[in-house]
């Protein structure tokens, strides 16, 4: 709450009427200052007559309310909105409050703000398990080649467990071999193409060496390599996009999997813990935002996605309600750069391929409460019934699984993006619905 006290001497008659109407309609007005910008509305006004008086003195107080802005996770299991400084992570966000670099420029009638977007849904229920609990059955053991290393020794260990009953212990020491790998062969070949990661638990030892897995289609010939350095210490969930490997050997084809390969002798000597893992297809995150009654058409409303050199725009969404104009990467499909980036720097389209339509979805200016489809992605969005702007627009992506991490940079932040919405209006009318409605 702020406490606003002054003179009025101009207008007198004339602006003590206007702030009346305004305490009596209860609708929302901006508090404009150096340091911040924040949306109320007066809760308490103190007009007292002095006799003889030129000017009017006025007392009130603003209560800050949800308004432009507003950004609610409309639909997306265990997915949440934080603040620039991953400080709070909520299902809706109001823009003044924290560090969302909120920008108000009532010249240009536009605002702006940023915030993460974190998904922490460890499995969706296309989840296909392939290995937990007593692992010893599930995996083989090649060793082979000179050097310092002796055959591992695997086994089911319930005293570090991250998921289930028990992990697989990896025991490596002394001795005369140079290579070790675990492997799984399919009783049959598995089909792959219908998921977008493959995602583990292992136990780091921040050894800074390599791990190298691989999905085969003809073992050690066709083949997919992911590499992984073990910069870490303790249990983080390791996530790969299947259709961004390190390497490719020979014509490998996620239709045809045969085998599954860890190969750890980079690691050198040491124990090692691996548990619960399979493959995945990424979460579908769908939020909305609160914006004016009516948007401008020739300053256009975006959202923008987080890349490796700024921000680029993602979609443009215009007053109409009858279409939105998606502007995937600036019309350049070729060009990484110019793609929705997650903070790992993996890019939506290395996880889920070059189709934009199967990335993000972007959803027309409706009220709360009505049913809209999307232009160029995922379905269709009914508006919550949230409080607030009477209007919203909205946006789906679909985000990578999470990595049991709170980083925001390295590859554990894949399952985090940042998002700049920038909203131009056309008039500031703005119908507000508020909690008693």
């Amino acid at each position: 709450m702020y406490v606003l006290e002054g003179l009025i001497d101009v207008d007198v008659d004339s602006n003590v009427q206007k702030l009346l109407n305004l305490y009596h309609s209860q609708k929302p007005v901006w508090l404009e200052t150096d340091a911040f910008t924040v949306a109320g509305k007066i809760t308490d006004l103190e007009l007292p007559y002095e006799a003889g008086q030129t000017w009017r003195r006025y007392r009130l107080e603003l209560t800050e309310v949800p308004f432009w802005g507003t950004t609610i996770i409309n639909e997306g299991e265990q997915a949440y909105l934080s603040d620039l400084d991953f400080q709070c992570k909520v299902k809706k966000v109001f823009p003044t409050f924290g560090r969302h670099n909120f920008t108000f420029d009532r010249t240009n009638k536009k605002f702006s703000f940023e915030f993460v977007l974190v998904n922490e849904l460890e499995e969706t229920g296309n989840f296909n398990v392939l290995w937990d609990d007593d692992q010893t059955s599930f995996w083989s053991v090649v060793y082979g080649g000179s050097g310092s290393l002796v055959v591992p020794t695997l086994s089911n260990d319930s005293g570090v467990a991250k998921r289930g009953n028990n992990s697989l212990k990896i025991k490596v020491g002394s001795g005369s071999y140079s290579i070790w790998y675990i492997y799984h062969d399919f009783a049959s070949a598995q089909d792959f193409s219908d998921y977008d990661f493959l995602a583990f638990w292992w136990y780091g030892q921040n050894t800074g060496n390599r791990l190298i897995v691989a999905l085969d289609t003809t073992p050690l010939t066709d083949f997919y390599d992911w590499y992984i350095y073990d910069d870490w210490s303790g249990w983080k969930r390791v996530v790969l996009p299947l259709r961004n490997p390190d390497y490719i050997g020979g014509s490998p084809s996620l239709t045809n999997i045969n085998r599954i390969r860890i190969n750890g002798n980079e690691l050198g000597q040491g124990t090692f813990y691996l548990d619960r893992g399979g493959v995945d297809v990424g979460n579908w995150v769908k939020c909305e935002i609160q914006v004016p009654d009516e948007l401008d058409n020739y300053g256009v409303t975006h959202i923008d996605g987080y890349s490796n050199h700024g921000y680029v725009r993602l979609s443009s969404i215009y007053q109409s309600d009858t279409y939105v104009v998606a502007v995937w990467g600036d019309n350049d499909f070729g060009r990484l750069d110019n793609r929705l980036h997650f903070l790992d720097g993996t890019t939506d389209t290395q996880c889920y391929g070059p189709a934009a339509a199967d990335n993000e979805g972007f959803y027309p200016i409706k009220q709360r409460g009505e049913t809209t489809n999307a232009t160029g992605g995922y379905g269709s969005i009914t508006y919550s019934q949230a409080y607030g702007c009477l209007y919203r627009v909205g946006f789906a992506i679909k985000m990578p699984p999470w990595t049991g991490s709170d980083d925001l940079t390295g590859k554990f932040a894949i399952n985090k993006t940042k998002l700049k919405i920038e909203i131009y209006w056309e008039k500031e009318n703005t119908n507000f619905i508020d909690g008693s409605v």
